[in-house]
């Protein structure tokens, strides 16, 4: 999170944002991330199947297929793991970290400081589906061409059109919301919005300590949304 506030801090329940006509406002971008990544992927504590490629890729908590280096676990997830919701967000943080200098292998770190926070948020996501935009060569184009001109529409427009009828279309819900977060800052499917400012790069940590091995405890995950990753040989967390 911002400034590095600890293990845990990640946890939408003790988010003390507020509430502005059904969504939900204020709090850092991070803690909004994570909440947006978490209402998309879903958060499950123990091992599960990938809804696409079976028990070939098990995936746990907020879509994560392995885990960050310093955590107690190693490697790839397997089948069996189980995990604390604390572990769940902090896996998420350095994924969070780690994806984004993904993305600035293709936006730079300036361009990315330009953009406004529902576009980082989206294309921030986009990289998690993605893992890279690398091969998404007209999105990086019409992004670009949008950091200059500041009308993002042809963005939203590419989301809506194109990238929403990737593999069959089973993700085009997402690809719908991103174009909305585009467009307004705001995600209708998790209540979040973003604004249409930019939080600056200088401004954004996800650098936290491992949290502390816990005895795990009784939990309810939330509904898992199947979120089927394109046919390209990459998935989430790696």
């Amino acid at each position: 999170d911002e400034g590095g506030d600890g293990p845990g801090s990640g946890d939408p329940s003790s988010d003390p944002s507020s509430t502005s006509g059904g969504f939900k406002v204020g709090g850092s971008y991070e803690k909004k991330l994570k909440d947006l990544l978490s209402s998309y992927e879903g958060l499950r504590l123990k091992a599960y199947s990938d809804p696409s490629h079976g028990w070939s890729v098990p995936t746990i908590g907020i879509g994560a297929t392995n885990y960050p280096p310093g955590f107690r676990l190693k490697g790839k997830v397997k089948r069996g793991d189980t995990i604390t919701k604390e572990e769940a967000y902090w896996i998420k943080d350095k994924h969070i970290a780690s994806h984004r200098q993904r993305l600035f292998r293709d936006i730079s770190p300036g361009e990315y400081s330009k953009l406004p926070d529902g576009v980082k948020a989206a294309l921030e996501s986009t990289v998690f589906n993605y893992g890279s935009l690398t091969n998404l060569t007209t999105l990086k184009g019409l992004v670009k061409d949008a950091i200059k001109s500041g009308n993002y529409s042809k963005v939203a427009d590419y989301y809506r059109n194109s990238m929403a009828l990737h593999n069959s279309g089973d993700n085009r819900w997402r690809r719908n919301d991103e174009a909305g977060l585009i467009m307004t800052g705001k995600s209708k499917r998790a209540k979040i919005d973003f604004g249409t400012m930019a939080t600056p790069k200088s401004d954004l940590s996800t650098d936290v300590s491992p949290p502390a091995s816990t005895t795990q405890t009784s939990t309810q995950p939330t509904a898992q949304n199947p979120v089927p990753k394109p046919g390209d040989g990459t998935f989430e967390g790696q």
